[in-house]
């Protein structure tokens, strides 16, 4: 999840690396490009490929990102704006995907008692065992899609990602 953003200007804490990142040099600016168009493209392609690996436990990617949300912060359930924004999605999107959840028993949606206009999402039983059932099969999903990297590359572009996960959330318009 990416960090809340801080209260120095955007220039000081995200460093040029000694290009200009308005205009940079023409090699600068087509890695900059294929970035841009490629990232998409990869996360739509992983998206489909888990989508197909998740559908023999009637899960789409999206519904399996909320139940480990939803598990990862069990110690003080989610409410559906913490989901969405832990997802990067909106509160209806993570609405639509907790109902459906709920119909297959593998999460629940209860009212905050101390915030009644607050829904908060809570992992079932069923939802914690499909958890652990698929835990081996996901850890080598995931590690599939990393095999042409080595340690550091990963450690690198999580870094990275992360990185610019910031940048980008420190510079949405209002």
């Amino acid at each position: 999840m990416p960090s809340p953003p801080s209260s120095a200007p955007a220039s000081s804490r995200y460093p040029t690396a000694g290009h200009d990142p308005v205009s940079p040099d023409p090699a600068t600016r087509r890695r900059m490009n294929n970035i841009f168009s490629h990232l998409p493209a990869l996360a739509q392609t992983w998206n489909r490929q888990g989508d197909r690996e998740l559908a023999a436990d009637g899960l789409t990617t999206r519904q399996w990102m909320l139940l480990h949300v939803v598990a990862d912060l069990a110690s003080r359930p989610p409410s559906l704006s913490t989901a969405a924004e832990r997802m990067g999605t909106s509160h209806q999107n993570v609405k639509q995907l907790a109902l459906r959840l709920q119909e297959n028993d593998l999460v629940a949606l209860r009212t905050d008692p101390r915030d009644r206009r607050t829904i908060r999402l809570e992992i079932t039983g069923p939802g914690q065992a499909l958890l652990e059932t698929r835990a081996q099969r996901d850890r080598e999903f995931i590690g599939r899609r990393f095999t042409p990297l080595s340690s550091d590359e990963i450690e690198q572009f999580c870094d990275l990602l992360l990185r610019l996960l910031r940048h980008a959330a420190d510079t949405a318009p209002d």
